[in-house]
């Protein structure tokens, strides 16, 4: 991977963007200096229901291949690519479990329809923000491979996960999370990559209360674990001190 993406500019500058068009055409931007022209982003289930293809759209490439993968209503976990990672929760190159014996015949047609539009490989990203929800980005170019190393897909995951939460934000329109002055203190922290008794040893305090902090901190954030909480809390961070930086302005 080039260093021409940045998951930290990524997260920065979509906590500057207020309007999912924007949000959508930065991470194509991001995203297509990586190689990638064919970027596609659903959601797969949530509350442990599949979700049809149209259902959970929220960014779509080459229309006229998903309607043939996912035509009469399908649910994009009829994918073989995305109902194998489903198990692995990790990037996943598509054409890995082709020869798989859990791969229907019908899912085996869906490998030679990609392979006749001239895509050769191409990885799958899933992400999740809670139990019994699934999202996955399928990022390709027709004839490119994409030799990335474990850490770079890695790297792949978590500005993907940027993007889905901050996709979520947007929807929901939620950006106050009324942290404490102590949780803000934590999480600040937390997203700096600091273990837990790092944390308690900086601020002086017992890591029971840092365990307490951090689990409330992720109930207000709406998040499972800190990666999720790091992304989070700097979209947080970044528009309260724009916020203050406005407000002391209009006293000025």
């Amino acid at each position: 991977m080039t260093e021409t993406i940045s998951v930290d500019s990524f997260i920065q500058r979509s906590a500057d963007i207020h309007d999912l068009k924007t949000l959508v055409k930065l991470f194509r931007e991001l995203f297509a200096a990586l190689g990638f022209e064919s970027i596609a982003y659903y959601v797969v289930r949530r509350s442990y229901r599949s979700v049809s293809a149209r259902e959970g759209a929220r960014i779509e490439a080459n229309a006229e291949i998903a309607d043939a993968l996912f035509g009469a209503g399908r649910s994009v976990d009829f994918d073989p690519v995305i109902s194998s990672l489903i198990e692995k929760l990790e990037p996943f190159h598509w054409f890995a479990a082709q020869d798989s014996k859990r791969v229907t015949p019908e899912q085996s047609e869906v490998y030679a329809k990609l392979r006749a539009e001239g895509f050769i490989d191409g990885i799958a990203v899933p992400v999740t923000r809670r139990p019994g929800e699934l999202a996955v980005f399928a990022l390709s170019r027709r004839g490119a491979e994409f030799p990335f190393t474990k850490t770079q897909l890695r790297q792949l995951q978590v500005a993907c996960h940027a993007m889905h939460l901050r996709f979520d934000e947007l929807i929901n329109g939620n950006n106050n999370f009324q942290l404490s002055g102590r949780e803000t203190d934590v999480m600040r922290l937390v997203a700096r990559g600091n273990t837990n008794k790092e944390i308690a040893q900086t601020l002086g305090l017992s890591a029971h209360t840092v365990d307490t902090l951090i689990r409330r901190s992720f109930s207000k954030l709406g998040v499972s674990n800190r990666i999720e909480a790091a992304i989070m809390f700097t979209f947080h961070d970044k528009l309260s001190t724009e916020d203050d930086v406005a407000q002391t302005r209009d006293r000025q």
